[in-house]
C-alpha cells in the first residue's frame, strides 16, 4: 500500500453534515494521508459537492450519472445483479465501488466516528471487515435451513478491505436467483447488500475482523452514560441510524486529547469458521430477547469462539 491510501465511500445528501464530521475524523486522525473517493448516490447537488470539497480537500467525487453506463455495461449479462443495483442505493456499494475501476477495495461508511489517532493494518490478499453485534442478514432462521451456501458470521460492511480476486459476479447472480436469498431482492431488505458480502467472503479460507473492541458498533457503547463505555482501546464507533440519536450527542463531548496522543494500531482477529444454522437461530432469539427488554440497555460482546 502506498503512502497515500485511497478509500472509497458511498455518500448521499441525507445527513450530509453528520457524514462530513465522521469522514473528517477518519481522514484527520489517520497516521497516513488518505484520499477519499466519494461515490455519490445520485442525490448530491453541485452545491453539496462544492461543500464537500471545501470541508474535505483531499477528495474526489464520482457522479452516479457518470458511472451508470459503465456499471450497466458490466452487469449486462447479469440481469438480477443489474435489477438489484438499480433498485436501491445500498446496492451501489456492492457493485459500483468494485466495478468502476476493478481494483482491491478499501471502503468506509460515512457514519463511523473516529475518536483517536490510529494506524491502519497492512492489507494483503485476505478480506478484513467489521464485526457486528449480531448476524444482520436478510434471511430468517427457518429460511437459513434451506440455504446451502456457506457464509461467515457477524459481518458488517461499514468498514472493510476486499481483494478484487474474490469478487465474483457469477456467484452474486446465482445468489440473487436463489429462491431463498432472492427474497431479499423481492422484499427490498436493506441487509441484503451486507448479506451478499458475507456470502462472497466465504470463498476465502479465512477472513479478518478489525478488533471488535477497537472498531465498535454503537450497541457496544450505548449503556448509559455512553462516555463511561469508551476506553483507551476504542478507536471508532459505527453510529448506525437507529442508535445515532442516543450515542452521537454523548460522543461529541469527547476530544482526542482525552484519549492520548499516540497513534493506536488497529489490530486484526482471524476468523475461519462459517456460520452454523443453530448459532444463527440462537443469535436471533437473543436479539428478540434484547428487544423485549429495552429498559435494560447493556453492552454487547461479540463472541469470537465461533
Amino acid at each position: 500500500m502506498s503512502l497515500q491510501i485511497r478509500c472509497k465511500t458511498l455518500l448521499g445528501s441525507s445527513g450530509l453534515d453528520f457524514s462530513i464530521i465522521c469522514l473528517k475524523s477518519f481522514i484527520f486522525l489517520s497516521n497516513k494521508e488518505i484520499h477519499l473517493q466519494i461515490f455519490e448516490d445520485g442525490t448530491l447537488t453541485e452545491e453539496h459537492k462544492k461543500h464537500l470539497k471545501t470541508e474535505i480537500p483531499n477528495c474526489s467525487i464520482v457522479d452516479k450519472k457518470d458511472r451508470d453506463q459503465i456499471i450497466s455495461a458490466k452487469l449486462n449479462k447479469y440481469p438480477s445483479c443489474l435489477d438489484y443495483r438499480n433498485s436501491t442505493g445500498y446496492a451501489q456499494k456492492l457493485f459500483d465501488i468494485v466495478l468502476y475501476d476493478n481494483q482491491d477495495v478499501f471502503y468506509i461508511d460515512s457514519d463511523i466516528l473516529f475518536l483517536q489517532k490510529f494506524s491502519l493494518p497492512n492489507f494483503t490478499d485476505v478480506p478484513v471487515f467489521m464485526s457486528d453485534t449480531f448476524n444482520a442478514y436478510s434471511f430468517q432462521p427457518q429460511e437459513f435451513i434451506k440455504i446451502n451456501y456457506p457464509i461467515f458470521p457477524y459481518i458488517n460492511s461499514g468498514f472493510f478491505y476486499f481483494p478484487q480476486k474474490l469478487y465474483d459476479l457469477n456467484y452474486l447472480e446465482q445468489l440473487l436467483n436463489d429462491k431463498i436469498v432472492g427474497i431479499g431482492l423481492v422484499k427490498k431488505i436493506p441487509w441484503l447488500e451486507q448479506t451478499l458480502w458475507a456470502f462472497l467472503l466465504a470463498q476465502s479460507k479465512k477472513i479478518y475482523y478489525f478488533e471488535h473492541n477497537q472498531i465498535v458498533m454503537a450497541q457496544q457503547v450505548m449503556k448509559i452514560p455512553v462516555i463511561d463505555n469508551i476506553t483507551n482501546k476504542t478507536i471508532a464507533v459505527h453510529l448506525v441510524s437507529s442508535l445515532r440519536g442516543h450515542v452521537f450527542p454523548e460522543l461529541k463531548k469527547l476530544t482526542t486529547s482525552n484519549l492520548g496522543n499516540d497513534y493506536q494500531q488497529i489490530n486484526l482477529e482471524a476468523v475461519r469458521k462459517h456460520l452454523s444454522k443453530i448459532s444463527f437461530a440462537i443469535d436471533r432469539l437473543k436479539k428478540k430477547w434484547r428487544q423485549m427488554r429495552p429498559y435494560k440497555v447493556a453492552n454487547y460482546m461479540v463472541n469470537l469462539n465461533r
